[in-house]
């Protein structure tokens, strides 16, 4: 009456839990309720089996494979990419391979515009030099590596006329809001007549020549400095065309065409346009024209059609000339000031101050660590209207 295991010995119970060995319940190891031996999977319920198909859910799926490359997440080698793809045989998926670095600095090979200078990639807008006396305000530009900077002004535009304009001369120059006649002579400075252009838009440009009698073709071209440096560089070429030869005892003969402002320019910039026109062939910016003739215009660059006039002297004050530690501008009075902006180049930003003053008063800007060369300062005023002044940093202006 005693026997708790009737055929089997009760002194056997070496788990010391009161039941003798033979007796007891099968071993479930998870704890499914399912003898070892007849587990279908064990480690798992296999009572969960939620399509059905009368294989437990844990034993269902293949292991857990988070990247889809056909490795379990626990064996695979490059988590997140595929472990197949080792084109070098190595024994490392190709996308957990260490990128090429030579110059160990830390951007790979395929990232790095040099990889042979752990100084660069830079960070855009760091000073550089990029081996040019004639330039300043040296930066690398986004990429790290290309240095680039700015050609330095000079004092005074280069001088440029005709030898012998009195076969043939400028007679006409039309383009916006200019529209001047004119009479033979070998340059004439037209810069108190101006225009308006607005930047990124296209012009109509008509060039008129006038002949005393015999006639020749006339090769007109067009400058405008872009970036106020004083010069007239290729890039600035913004028109070329040739009158060719009308029959002799014809007065008057003209080019038609159209020139179109870069859309990468500072707003409120007042600039010249020089037009020179040279018998035979075209005339480069700064020679003596052996038979022809050159005027030089003004343009303003508009910025949809809210360009403030006011010619620049009578805008901002700016003090001293060179700056060389501290630059002072005087803010014009009764004006309301948005925004104040330092640019270099063609609109490149350089700062951005945050501490705008009020009309009449003085702002100071610290320039003892600035690259000399030339800068402008760009006032935003209302109706989205600019002012402008040129600043100049070291040299000898």
């Amino acid at each position: 009456d005693d026997d708790l295991c009737p055929g089997f010995d009760d002194n056997i119970d070496i788990n010391n839990n009161g039941i003798p060995d033979d007796c007891e319940p099968c071993p479930d190891d998870d704890g499914d309720g399912v003898c070892n031996e007849d587990d279908l999977c064990p480690g798992f319920d296999d009572n969960i089996d939620l399509n059905n198909n009368g294989i437990p859910d844990g034993c269902d799926q293949p292991c857990p494979d988070d990247d889809n490359d056909g490795v379990c997440n626990e064996d695979d080698l490059c988590p997140g990419f595929d472990d197949n793809i080792d084109l070098n045989n190595n024994g490392i998926p190709d996308d957990c391979e260490p990128c090429t670095d030579d110059d160990n600095d830390g951007v790979c090979e395929i990232d790095d515009c040099d990889d042979n200078d752990p100084d660069l990639p830079a960070v855009a807008g760091s000073p550089c030099d990029d081996g040019n006396s004639d330039t300043s305000n040296d930066v690398y530009l986004v990429d790290g590596c290309t240095c680039e900077g700015v050609v330095n002004p000079s004092q005074e535009y280069c001088e440029n006329e005709g030898d012998f304009p009195w076969h043939e001369w400028i007679a006409g120059v039309q383009l916006n809001e200019i529209d001047n006649t004119s009479s033979k002579k070998p340059y004439t400075d037209f810069t108190d007549i101006e225009t308006s252009l607005e930047i990124g838009e296209t012009y109509d440009i008509t060039l008129t020549t006038e002949y005393s009698w015999e006639t020749f073709d006339e090769y007109f071209r067009v400058w405008i400095d872009y970036n106020s440096d004083n010069n007239f560089t290729a890039d600035e070429i913004a028109f070329s065309d040739i009158v060719i030869t009308p029959p002799n005892g014809t007065e008057f003969a003209s080019v038609t065409g159209s020139l179109t402002v870069p859309d990468n320019l500072a707003a409120g910039v007042s600039t010249r346009m020089r037009i020179a026109m040279q018998r035979g062939s075209y005339p480069e910016p700064c020679e003596l024209i052996p038979f022809g003739e050159v005027e030089d215009y003004t343009v303003v660059f508009d910025a949809n059609g809210n360009l403030d006039r006011i010619a620049p002297a009578e805008q901002i004050s700016v003090w001293p000339v060179p700056a060389r530690d501290i630059v002072y501008i005087e803010i014009p009075q009764e004006v309301n000031v948005n925004a104040i902006r330092v640019l270099y180049g063609q609109g490149k930003e350089k700062m951005t101050i945050k501490s705008i003053p009020n009309g009449g008063e003085v702002l100071s800007i610290d320039v003892i660590n600035w690259v000399d060369g030339l800068y402008f300062i760009q006032m935003e005023i209302e109706n989205n209207k600019w002012r402008y002044a040129k600043i100049f940093v070291g040299g000898n202006y």
